[in-house]
């Protein structure tokens, strides 16, 4: 919540102190899935910031300490973390490997106990936005948009926030295919959607972005 509330040193700071603190306190509990939600959190502070180097070892150990975890959501939700940060460093070689281990993690039925999990949000459509964007950033925009419409697809109109990132986002991948009309029609949507629900300042400007 405080690094959605915007971008100061302030409010980074104490997103950092959230995340760091409840790592400290898994881990000395022997609690491997709070320990690896935890660092992936300060994985993604990290890319956010622009230190690529410190996101990647953040989630190559959000990885490791999730490893053995009986829930294949939660694996799918670290692999596509460390995914994420081996793109943004300009590692083609990891972020593949990695995003194919998330995807077939996320392929596995769920345990029906994970209701209590730390990564029971993750679904195949927010794991479908995750990796869109990754594929993003490695290039393959055919594959971005086919991982866009799935994850509308799935997330449907009862997901305003979410379904507003992800046409913000489909409309960049179509303006970066030379598709302005398509990006337009893509985009026309938002001022309905935000007038319908509200975003916090933090959400509302990677929207403008």
């Amino acid at each position: 919540m405080a690094q959605d509330e915007g971008d100061t040193p302030e409010l980074r700071g104490l997103a950092q102190r959230y995340y760091a603190h409840p790592f400290r306190l898994a881990a000395e509990a022997g609690d491997p899935e709070l320990s690896a939600t935890a660092l992936r959190g300060l994985a993604v502070q990290c890319v956010d910031l622009g230190y690529r180097a410190q996101a990647v070892q953040l989630g190559e150990a959000c990885v490791e300490y999730g490893r053995h975890l009986d829930n294949p959501h939660a694996m799918a939700y670290y692999e596509a973390t460390l995914a994420n940060a081996a793109a943004q460093d300009d590692d083609r070689r990891m972020a593949t490997k990695h995003l194919a281990l998330s995807e077939a993690a996320i392929g596995r039925p769920a345990a029906a106990d994970v209701g209590d999990s730390w990564a029971a949000h993750h679904s195949p459509g927010r794991w479908a936005h995750e990796s869109g964007m990754i594929l993003s950033r490695l290039g393959d925009l055919d594959a971005v948009e086919e991982h866009l419409h799935l994850a509308l697809d799935i997330h449907g109109l009862d997901r305003r926030r979410t379904r507003a990132i992800v046409l913000a986002d489909l409309g960049g991948v179509r303006l970066r295919q030379g598709d302005v009309d398509g990006a337009m029609n893509h985009l026309a949507e938002l001022p309905r959607l935000r007038r319908r629900h509200p975003l916090g300042e933090g959400q509302a400007a990677r929207i403008a972005g």
